[in-house]
């Protein structure tokens, strides 16, 4: 599909959030006009004719992350209960009924959202199917998959990516801290990383390691004694809890919600510091690269850990192993084929040869200031969209 000045696009998102202004932002120098967007909650009010009309009357749909804007969150959250969601097309999403909304920060509910946000993508694909074909950037199936992380793993696993072993599965599932510990000395693992199954960022991450007689949880994950009991909260500075108590306290609360356990796999260092990759494929291919530079475990850059040039990685790697990181991305990309862009998180080993995949991220792209080619991420988006459509949409 040619893109002209009369192409339509339909972004659901959030109105004048950056994610929103920087995709308008490409298309306006591309001589394209601005995006019609279509927030979360005028998507789960809009009746079904109204909704067709929207999606149908357009040339192509973006979605973007909900974002954590409260207010959203609680909409999501809420059309859980949606009679538009089907069970079965997800089997990982359990059900948990509303509760009162709690404060910013609190851990709350994820399984909740992420089953609000798999139905608004149900519906979106309805929508599209009762009126027509109209392509989507990002496919609502693929964004469902990607925000199951065991679910995603499983699938890259599948396609023979390399994935750091699973500890738990969706029939062994972690519910306490013994859980954890029994279930880690079972396979004889003493490093493990904890996560949401159903999470966002590294919201609820433990980085957990134990020997004869001392254990460490290194998370994003404060604990707050209130009256009604203990809550976890998000935060940007990391904790490190090396009290066996806290730490009881800490999984006892976290996992109920539904955790992921995977081997820790050790990570090159760069400087002193922890790495990890963000590559960000578009029509299949590698295009912006971010090194990511942690003095933690956890190096997700909004908690304010370094953002650097891959080349200081890849300047201490031979140029085949950097290849096959660059290759196996391009793997990852096929595993979805409906995805014009995803993120994908991945380490290259502390022996500068192998690397492993952790996760892959359908909101992805974000990365301010990055370019490649000279290009943002949004604009490189609308340049392959040409050429990938027609095969994939």
């Amino acid at each position: 599909m040619t893109l002209s000045p009369a192409t339509k696009f339909l972004m659901i998102g959030t109105p004048d959030e950056v994610r929103t202004r920087g995709f308008n932002e490409a298309l306006a120098d591309a001589g394209l006009g601005p995006a019609e967007v279509l927030s979360y909650p005028e998507l789960l009010r809009l009746e079904t004719g109204p909704l067709e009309a929207m999606i149908n009357e357009v040339d192509w749909v973006r979605i973007e992350s909900p974002g954590r804007d409260r207010a959203v969150v609680d909409v999501v959250r809420a059309y859980a209960g949606s009679a538009w969601f089907h069970a079965a097309e997800y089997p990982g999403l359990a059900v948990q009924a509303a509760q009162p909304v709690t404060p910013k920060g609190v851990i709350d509910r994820p399984r909740l959202f992420s089953r609000g946000l798999c139905q608004a993508m149900v519906r979106i694909e309805h929508a599209r199917r009762a009126g027509g074909d109209t392509p989507f950037l990002n496919a609502p199936e693929g964004i469902a998959l990607a925000c199951d992380k065991p679910g995603a793993c499983a699938h890259l696993a599948q396609h023979g990516i390399g994935i750091p072993g699973p500890i738990s599965d969706a029939d062994h599932e972690c519910r306490s801290y013994d859980d954890v510990r029994n279930t880690m000395a079972d396979v004889g693992c003493r490093r493990a990383f904890i996560k949401l199954s159903h999470g966002s960022g590294a919201s609820g991450v433990v980085a957990y390691q134990f020997n004869a007689t001392h254990e460490l949880a290194t998370t994003t994950v404060a604990l707050h004694h209130g009256p009604d009991g203990v809550q976890l909260c998000n935060t940007r500075k990391i904790q490190r809890y090396d009290d066996s108590a806290d730490i009881r306290m800490l999984l006892d609360n976290l996992c109920p919600m539904g955790v992921y356990v995977e081997r820790w796999v050790p990570k090159a260092g760069v400087n002193g510091r922890t790495t990890d990759l963000r590559v960000v494929t578009i029509a299949g291919e590698p295009r912006h690269t971010v090194l990511r530079l942690s003095r933690s475990p956890i190096t997700n850059l909004h908690l304010l850990n370094e953002r650097a040039d891959p080349a200081l990685l890849r300047g201490q790697m031979r140029p085949t192993d950097w290849d096959a990181v660059m290759e196996t991305s391009r793997q990852v990309a096929r595993c979805f084929p409906q995805m014009l862009y995803l993120g994908i998180d991945l380490a290259v080993h502390a022996d500068l040869r192998g690397h492993t995949v952790f996760e892959v991220n359908a909101f992805g792209d974000l990365l301010h200031g990055v370019t490649h080619r000279g290009q943002s991420t949004y604009a490189a988006q609308l340049e392959a969209l040409e050429q990938w459509g027609p095969h994939h949409a």
